[in-house]
């Protein structure tokens, strides 16, 4: 699970705005399996995008996200001005599924 946090709401429109132009596919080129993406409308950690991916171990993590940094898109758009500065902090949490999960 990770959580974008913006200093403001432009910046998060911006960042939402970043996913959905490009970012999508290039999640799904470089194999990053998406399962959730929402904005939080309460708590601490506002404004921010809060999303989760699904990997099978720790190593499909790490290799998906290799994939990532170097996508020509990814080179593309994330030195795009309009999508500059809209993230302040990244959190990262790494969650296992209890036996209940529907994961």
């Amino acid at each position: 699970m990770r959580i974008y946090e913006s200093y403001n709401e432009d910046a998060l429109r911006r960042k939402v705005k970043m996913f959905n132009d490009s970012e999508f596919d290039i999640f799904e080129d470089v194999g990053l399996p998406m399962v959730f993406f929402g904005a939080n409308i309460a708590g601490e950690q506002m404004p921010c995008l809060t999303y989760m991916l699904a990997f099978r171990d720790r190593e499909h993590h790490a290799a998906a996200w290799a994939r990532f940094g170097p996508h020509p898109e990814w080179q593309r758009i994330s030195k795009l001005e309009e999508y500059a500065h809209a993230m302040d902090d990244i959190t990262r949490v790494f969650l296992k599924p209890l036996p209940y999960s529907s994961l």
